[in-house]
């Protein structure tokens, strides 16, 4: 069974109360076939799981971005659009080899180690 975030959904319905006097007008329209709808699309294999700087995160980011244009929601003071950038930053071990003696340890067996702090070396003692 998938687990399904409602994070997002919380954040679009706090944005919608957060811009109206009339909040009453936009929660009327919060219902489970509502939440259905925008839950299924945003949780759907088209997504791609959402995950951070992927095609399937910028997806389901435009998408909630549409519905707030839909609503007639104005992005945040300061800002032309609805997302914020940020830089992001990947890095990824393409190979890791570790010698004890004669022994060669398996990774992620017989050690770990992360990459952001691999880097090329030799040791010996």
């Amino acid at each position: 069974m998938k687990k399904i975030s409602l994070f997002p959904l919380l954040i679009f319905c706090l944005q919608v109360f957060a811009q109206s006097d009339d909040a009453s007008k936009f929660a009327a329209g919060i219902n489970s076939d509502f939440l259905k709808k925008h839950l299924t699309v945003i949780a759907g294999a088209e997504m791609q799981g959402r995950e951070t700087g992927t095609e399937g995160q910028r997806k389901a980011a435009d998408y909630i971005e549409e519905q707030f244009k839909t609503m007639g929601l104005k992005p945040p003071a300061g800002m032309k659009s609805y997302q914020q950038l940020y830089p992001l930053y990947k890095d990824s071990m393409i190979s890791c080899k570790l010698m004890v003696g004669n022994k060669e340890l398996l990774f992620g067996s017989d050690y770990i180690s992360p990459a952001i702090s691999n880097e090329s070396g030799s040791f010996s003692s």
